[in-house]
């Protein structure tokens, strides 16, 4: 089977995969709703409005200059909505930590799927961990990542912009201290040799995949006359 082949027959399994299986993306509107609904916004907004509520109850059950409750009620009026925002920017960057079976699940699915930067692939692996993150009690529902792109990020964080090197990264000439620290701050020393080997095929999937672009870019472009 050829690259060219592969690569289409890994894209059409992607879509039969997904068929039955729905992404948070396709059920909410938007990312915002997504995360209001199923993280701790909801609970965090509705206690900024009781605060809010009081607040507002408070200024007009006290004799206080109108000038001073005008002045208030528009800084909580900016406020609150601001402080909103902010949490919603801090919880969308931030999620719960996976438990390590769930992250070696994660990393076979890299092997398996080898997904590179295609979208498609990402949703597969996505909607396959959503299912198992709520199969395992993980979660309470298969609602763990918004999409393919959500579930991408989260790998680079986890395993990918991590400060601690891999074994074959590490210097011959480092010392048992250091190499012993090395391995005490590394937050995946436990499943060390399984992130090794899917970010090792997850860097040639990736490398494979712009090859190919590359390729096909090169195909298209058109011949113009005295050129070999």
């Amino acid at each position: 089977m050829t690259e060219n082949n592969s690569k289409a027959t890994l894209l059409a399994d992607a879509r039969n995969c997904t068929d039955g299986m729905k992404l948070p993306r396709d059920l909410y509107s938007s990312k915002i709703s997504y995360l209001i609904r199923c993280h701790r916004i909801a609970s965090l907004i509705c206690v900024f409005s009781l605060l809010f509520l009081i607040a507002v109850t408070w200024l007009f059950s006290v004799e206080t200059d109108p000038d001073t409750i005008q002045i208030i009620a528009i800084l909580l009026d900016i406020g609150v909505p601001f402080a909103v925002l902010v949490m919603i920017i801090n919880i969308s960057k931030s999620r719960r930590n996976l438990p390590v079976t769930a992250k070696v699940e994660l990393l076979r699915e890299i092997i398996t799927q080898r997904p590179a930067v295609s979208l498609e692939l990402w949703d597969v692996v996505a909607a396959h961990m959503n299912d198992y993150l709520c199969a395992s009690g993980v979660t309470s529902f298969p609602l763990y990542y918004y999409d393919g792109n959500d579930c991408h990020d989260h790998f680079k964080s986890l395993f990918l912009d991590s400060n601690a090197p891999s074994l074959a990264e590490l210097p011959s000439e480092i010392s048992d201290n250091q190499h012993d620290s090395n391995i005490r701050n590394d937050p995946n020393r436990d499943i060390r040799p399984i992130v090794d080997e899917a970010v090792k095929v997850y860097d040639q999937s990736v490398k494979d995949y712009w090859r190919q672009q590359l390729r096909e870019a090169s195909s298209q472009l058109p011949e113009y006359p005295g050129q070999t």
